[in-house]
């Protein structure tokens, strides 16, 4: 997908690619959206949400599945060293 992705980035200016996978594994992810990805959902996904993700993709924004960003937000969290940390206000 890296190599995809950089060619399309040369010659098209970027293309937006959202991933729509049955496989959730966070290697997956993190892969994905390393390689240039915009979004990731899963397959199970309904046809109304799918749209929205390809508006949501197109109009230059990111998305990814509710299970996925709630991982991600976890990990962030985890791996935020605790001085950097402000309180919430």
């Amino acid at each position: 997908m890296r190599e995809l992705f950089a060619r399309l980035q040369a010659k098209h200016g970027g293309p937006r690619i959202l991933i729509l996978t049955t496989s959730d594994l966070d290697e997956h992810v993190y892969d994905a959206l390393a390689a240039g990805a915009s979004g990731f959902l899963l397959k199970d996904v309904t046809a109304e949400r799918l749209f929205d993700a390809v508006r949501v993709i197109a109009s230059g924004e990111a998305l990814l599945a509710p299970t996925v960003t709630r991982r991600l937000i976890a990990e962030f969290a985890r791996l935020r060293p605790p001085q950097q940390r402000s309180p919430v206000l």
